[in-house]
């Protein structure tokens, strides 16, 4: 029965490979160094390929011929002075017709503001009414405009208090910022009554409002 190693005795991993290391060591230069001999010997030869390239004939550019530059524009003579025409009149002034013969027919007295204040009526909404009939209201602008005032392009202005109600109807009118001639005012109502509405709404629900709405009357075309 042969004898137990004590641990202290025994021959660990570690000691072997401490023990085999150099002989390892020097296998393996060894072999590295006939590895890179065979690899220098053997390896094919590389040579570099001609990349030279040939030079073409340059081509000959032909210029246009240069573009005549046009002399400047001759300076313009200056305008001659007018010169009247013998026997001419010397006053050419058309005469003024008296004020009794003019065809321009007298203007309506001009309005007297009122000072008072229209109290502001608000009603909550969350949809204004909108004008459904246009073209029926600018046939009416142009239809009572008044005559005294288009034939001397006098132009208006006309701010109206409405109440629209819940079917959009015009229920009342009144003026809010009169013209300067009462003729516009009065036109501007017979307008108003003649304005169709979609109802005003306050979220989904249809409402009664107040609104101000300007009513202009414009003789001249843009």
């Amino acid at each position: 029965m042969s004898t137990p190693v004590p641990p202290a005795l025994r021959e660990t991993a570690n000691d072997r490979l401490k023990r085999r290391f150099a002989g390892v060591w020097w296998n393996s230069v060894t072999a590295a160094v006939v590895l890179h001999f065979l690899l220098f010997a053997f390896f094919p030869r590389m040579t570099a390929a001609d990349m030279g390239r040939g030079s073409d004939p340059t081509d000959v550019i032909v210029l246009p011929p240069p573009i005549p530059i046009p002399p400047p524009p001759a300076k313009l003579a200056r305008p001659m002075a007018p010169v009247p025409t013998p026997g001419a009149p010397e006053n050419l002034t058309l005469p003024l017709l008296p004020r009794e013969e003019r065809t321009l027919p007298p203007l309506p007295p001009p309005n007297i503001i009122d000072e008072r204040r229209t109290a502001e009526r608000w009603i909550p909404h969350t949809v204004k009414p909108r004008l459904q009939n246009t073209e029926e209201i600018r046939r009416a602008l142009s239809r009572l405009y008044p005559s005294t005032l288009r034939a001397a392009g006098v132009d208006g202005q006309t701010v109206v208090w409405f109440y629209i109600d819940e079917n959009g109807r015009v229920v009342r009118t009144e003026v809010k910022e009169p013209s300067e001639y009462a003729a516009f005012d009065d036109a501007a109502l017979k307008v108003a009554d003649l304005m169709r509405f979609a109802p005003a709404q306050n979220r989904d629900r249809p409402v009664a409002v107040w609104v101000a709405l300007s009513i202009r009357f414009t003789a001249r075309t843009p």
